[in-house]
């Protein structure tokens, strides 16, 4: 059984399986279009945890290293504009020796570009889960 649709946008009859008139209140159907009947929500695995709370307790000595080096170039302009320097020179070596230099305990990588700088720390243990980005700009 088909219904004809009353749709005040389209001025043509169209007509309407049953399963589309549920769709048709919220959008508009051209003439001759066909709405997919809805499937059925996925079913998902029981939520497991402990994995997200490791990554979780490992990131915290990431964020403590990000803030070491956030405070001090927040706290010391020289060690900013040298940092920034260096880093508008490509000189990688110079800036990875100065990041090292503030007391970082843990791995990290780095890419600038004229925009910024971005300091990726990386866990001590490669086994544990979490990574952290901090991107500053300049």
């Amino acid at each position: 059984m088909y219904f004809r649709s009353l749709c005040p946008f389209n001025h043509y009859p169209q007509y309407l399986h049953p399963v589309q008139q549920y769709y048709h209140n919220f959008c508009f159907c051209p003439p001759g279009s066909w709405i997919p009947p809805r499937l059925p929500a996925q079913a998902f695995p029981p939520v497991e945890v402990k994995r997200f709370q490791s990554s979780a307790a490992s990131s915290l000595n990431l964020l403590k290293d990000a803030e070491t080096l956030a405070k001090r170039i927040s706290v010391d302009a020289v060690f900013a504009h040298d940092l920034k320097d260096a880093a508008q020179r490509s000189d990688k070596e110079a800036v990875h020796r100065m990041i090292k230099e503030t007391g970082i305990s843990v791995t990290f990588e780095t890419k600038f570009t004229p925009d910024g700088i971005r300091v990726e720390f990386l866990p001590k243990n490669p086994e544990e889960d979490s990574k952290l980005m901090i991107i500053l700009e300049w």
